[in-house]
């Protein structure tokens, strides 16, 4: 039994020490060690790589926000990275950021073939369906404010000529009983 982890050991430490800090934030997450994971991802001398281990890593950990602000970093070093628009338009996404997930996949879209191009058309139809919706919502949202002024001007007309009609009947209520007496 000694020899076979002796075996194994030796085994394992030539991978590990060949291994960058983005393949072990690979292999950690995959172990749910995502603190130890996020920490070597950030280890990574490469800026692109570093922002794609921390993603990967957040992602993975359920972080979506902090993922995605990871890979919008990482595009601000690698704007046309594949891998990073596309995570980042799905957590967009994710997040109900349809604009942001439009500007990623149409940005994704110009620079891959057309295999890539079919693959993304439900993301991309996805996002610009949440932006409808968001517009939608807006201008419905702007019609029942102008409905909900407009009966509030109508109730206050109503109060105002209720008060007018009522002097008035006051008045002639008064007049009557006055020739009356």
């Amino acid at each position: 039994m000694t020899a076979a982890l002796c075996i194994l050991v030796l085994a394992w430490l030539p991978q590990a020490a060949s291994e960058t800090p983005l393949q072990g934030a690979v292999r950690l997450t995959a172990e749910e060690r995502f603190v130890e994971a996020l920490k070597l991802a950030r280890t990574d001398d490469d800026a692109l790589f570093r922002a794609q281990g921390e993603l990967f890593v957040l992602q993975r950990a359920g972080a979506l926000d902090e993922a995605l602000s990871a890979g919008l970093r990482g595009l601000e070093v690698a704007p046309k990275d594949p891998w990073l628009l596309e995570r980042c338009a799905n957590l967009a996404l994710s997040l109900g950021s349809g604009g942001l997930a439009q500007g990623l996949l149409d940005e994704l879209v110009q620079s891959v073939g057309p295999l890539e191009q079919e693959r993304l058309a439900p993301l991309l139809t996805a996002a610009r369906g949440l932006v409808q919706g968001r517009q939608a919502k807006t201008a419905a949202l702007a019609r029942a404010r102008a409905v909900l002024l407009g009966i509030a001007a109508l109730l206050a007309l109503a109060a105002l000529l209720g008060r007018v009609f009522a002097g008035r009947a006051l008045t002639l209520r008064r007049q009557r009983a006055a020739a009356r007496g």
